[in-house]
């Protein structure tokens, strides 16, 4: 990705429910909206998930940055809670190396919905391969959940016990 930015700050929705959380799931060699095999996946295809986010535009508050991706990407009006938490991500040390010199600094923030999402109203998809789904928290260390060192503090968080702000360079 040549017009990706060496250094960016972003933002991620953490939207938890009932003992769910809202992903975006991900599927490499095909569409997560597609017909899929006896698994669930295209030939191939590897399942991920990712929470709804992205990166902060020049002139924009934090919140204005996690409300705008929830409209794009889910399609649905949001109230932005505190910080969850922090991470650094340094291209370098991890599977995506290849793209250089990327620093990213991430936040992610509790969300509550103000109505449910629908991809009819999203402006802006990341991916059309995208899909958004509810995952059961104590079921987040066996799914890719990337940044994978953030399952635990999401655990934590829906039990609503005590968890690191920071939570380090990760991946």
């Amino acid at each position: 990705m040549a017009d990706r930015p060496a250094y960016s700050v972003r933002v991620r929705a953490l939207i938890i429910r009932d003992g769910m959380v809202l992903v975006f799931e991900q599927v490499d060699g095909g569409s997560a909206r597609e017909g899929r095999d006896l698994a669930g996946l295209p030939p191939g295809g590897k399942k991920w998930y990712l929470l709804p986010g992205g990166e902060q535009k020049p002139g924009e508050t934090l919140p204005e940055t996690v409300a705008r991706e929830c409209m794009e990407e889910l399609g649905c009006r949001i109230v932005v809670g505190e910080l969850a938490f922090v991470r650094d991500y340094l291209a370098k040390n991890h599977e995506l190396a290849h793209e250089g010199n990327i620093h990213e600094v991430e936040m992610t923030f509790l969300v509550k919905l103000v109505e449910e999402p629908d991809m009819k109203r999203a402006t802006r998809p990341d991916r059309p391969d995208s899909a958004p789904c509810w995952l059961p928290v104590s079921g987040l260390s066996g799914v890719e959940l990337y940044p994978k060192g953030m399952r635990e503090s999401i655990r934590l968080i829906a039990e609503g016990k005590p968890h690191p702000l920071y939570l380090g360079e990760i991946n």
